[in-house]
């Protein structure tokens, strides 16, 4: 009997340690494909045409800059959405119009699909070009993602949230949520232009539940093959 149960118990725990494993692992790029969406900055007044711009952190853009690809549809009087493809595999957006305004560098993840960018009228420094300005931009949903903290061409320090990899986010549809930024968020050295604190809670603490199922089937499994023993 003692071995039914303790065989229960262990394949219980495996099965839990490698589901919280596997939450860790998840990619929070976007990667599904999916509708977003851009309420228009008040700023912007004689603009014709809306575009959104993708890329990875660190690496390629979806499309090149204010391409026909990257035209975003009307869906009303200051609201328009945008289509991402399936497997585009990116984490970035800048919204732009005709007439040079653009967003700030905005981080997001496949809990986004849905998702509204809104503007709260904070204009900052173009971190590429200096001599330009643009418009911090957030998602009104995931908090967790926000525009990405990073130093201009002259050093300014811009943004908020740390590398998009590092947020935990519930995969597919505006109803999910993100479950906060991992790792360093960099928090002594930048300029939270937000006012609100970024989250620090996440995959470190699945991780650390992972830790501790494993280690208890460890034991469990010790006991059992000394139960055999004897």
């Amino acid at each position: 009997m003692f071995k039914k149960i303790a065989s229960v118990i262990l394949a219980t725990l495996l099965i839990a340690g490698t589901m919280a494993f596997g939450v860790t692992s998840a990619s929070a790029s976007v990667t599904s494909g999916g509708t977003i969406y851009l309420q228009v900055p008040a700023s912007w007044k004689t603009y014709s045409t809306v575009y959104c711009h993708l890329w990875k952190d660190g690496g390629n853009d979806l499309y090149a800059w204010q391409t026909k690809r990257e035209k975003a549809v009307k869906v009303s009087d200051g609201l328009y959405s945008y289509e991402i493809p399936a497997g585009a595999d990116v984490n970035m957006v800048i919204w732009s119009n005709d007439i040079g305004m653009q967003t700030y560098d905005l981080t997001m993840g496949d809990c986004c699909i849905g998702d509204t960018v809104y503007s709260r009228n904070e204009i900052v420094e173009n971190p590429v070009d200096s001599h330009k300005s643009c418009e911090l931009v957030y998602w009104q949903k995931h908090t967790s993602y926000g525009p990405k903290y990073q130093e201009s061409s002259i050093g300014t320090k811009i943004g908020e949230t740390p590398d998009p990899e590092a947020v935990s986010c519930s995969h597919g549809g505006s109803g999910s949520s993100d479950a906060g930024a991992t790792g360093s968020t960099g928090s002594s050295n930048k300029t939270n232009t937000s006012g609100k604190a970024p989250t620090a809670t996440g995959v470190a603490d699945y991780a650390a539940v992972a830790t501790v199922v494993m280690f208890v089937g460890a034991a469990a499994a010790v006991a059992l093959r000394k139960r055999d023993a004897e």
